[in-house]
């Protein structure tokens, strides 16, 4: 008689429930991932805010360079100081039709990046009924050596470019009137925006209606 020794049936593996992370700590992580998308979304803001203000260009006595005006109908040229102390020159020019003036000056990048300048005296508001440009040269030196046509072109920090314009008198002033201007409209590509902007020249020139001039 052969005897059966009796087997325990099997027992369920025991299934522990993970206990949820005490509340404090559910807050402690939320906020800080809040704080990381919070500060990444400022953070893209400052920098598309940055791209779009962007103005790195100067003109001006403070950043040197070349400075000038001159033409057939050019008066005169003195040197005088603004409110601010800043130096400039004060051309006169007399207002013939069709003569011309020419001015220099140079232009500089001040900021740490590149950009392309792709337009000068062409932008927003170049075009006025008393003068307008009709010729714009650019040279690394335009002292020493030939100046070519503009056209677009990279302007670094350690690498400014001397630029001339010529404008072509128009319209009519009226003898002991005058009208003037001591700014320049330039256009310019950063990071892929275009940036109008109007930079202040190193000198003013005054446009003053001939002796006998009456526009009448």
């Amino acid at each position: 008689m052969s005897t059966q020794t009796p087997v325990a049936p099997p027992t369920a593996p025991t299934l522990r429930v993970a206990e949820p992370p005490p509340p404090g700590r559910r807050h402690w992580v939320l906020a800080l991932v809040l704080v990381l998308v919070v500060a990444l979304l400022a953070g893209g803001v400052a920098a598309g805010v940055y791209v779009v203000r962007y103005q790195p260009l100067c003109t001006t006595f403070s950043c040197s360079g070349v400075s000038g005006v001159h033409g057939p109908t050019v008066q005169s040229n003195r040197s005088t100081t603004d409110p601010e102390g800043e130096s400039f020159t004060a051309a006169v020019v007399t207002h013939q039709v069709g003569r011309t003036f020419t001015y220099e000056f140079t232009l500089t990048n001040q900021g740490r990046h590149p950009v392309t300048v792709t337009a000068i005296g062409a932008g927003p508001g170049s075009w006025y009924r008393l003068w307008s440009p009709v010729q714009v040269t650019m040279a690394p030196d335009i002292g020493n050596g030939p100046a070519r046509p503009f056209r677009p072109f990279v302007l670094s920090a350690r690498n400014p470019m001397d630029i001339s314009v010529t404008d072509e008198m128009r319209g009519c002033i009226t003898a002991n009137s005058s009208s003037g201007f001591g700014s320049i409209p330039i256009t310019y590509r950063y990071l892929g925006f275009t940036h109008h902007t109007r930079l202040l020249l190193p000198f003013s020139i005054s446009v003053v209606g001939a002796r006998g001039e009456n526009c009448s």
